[in-house]
């Protein structure tokens, strides 16, 4: 008789990369949280709009793939054993670059910044 594999869904703790848990997790986990957002146009964010540069070394591989696979269309959570983080990650149904469009600054003679 073969011996039948079978692939744990989620790591035991101690894994060095970051994957996905279920919503159920991620409420009754002890890690500090932090929310990103991710943008149609591949575009991850931290909660302040600054882009992420390279996404699935802080999230991993599997995670920006992962929308709906807890019934939860707009969001994923993964965790980082590592850091001892868990990620909440919301799609935004929006490019990146439209939501975040810059102002112009301008430095006055008083020092104070003029938005224009």
């Amino acid at each position: 008789m073969d011996a039948k594999i079978v692939k744990k869904e989620e790591p035991e703790f101690g894994n060095l990369k970051p994957y996905v848990i279920s919503p159920q997790d991620f409420s009754a986990s002890t890690y500090r949280t932090e929310t990103l957002y991710y943008y149609e146009d591949k575009v991850l964010a931290d909660s302040d709009g600054e882009r992420i540069d390279k996404p699935t070394k802080l999230v991993g591989t599997e995670a920006l793939n992962s929308f709906g696979k807890y019934n939860q269309d707009d969001c994923v959570y993964v965790r980082d054993d590592e850091l001892a983080i868990d990620y909440e990650i919301i799609l935004i149904h929006d490019n990146y670059i439209d939501h975040h469009r810059t102002k112009d600054y301008i430095v006055g003679d008083d020092g104070d910044d003029d938005i224009y």
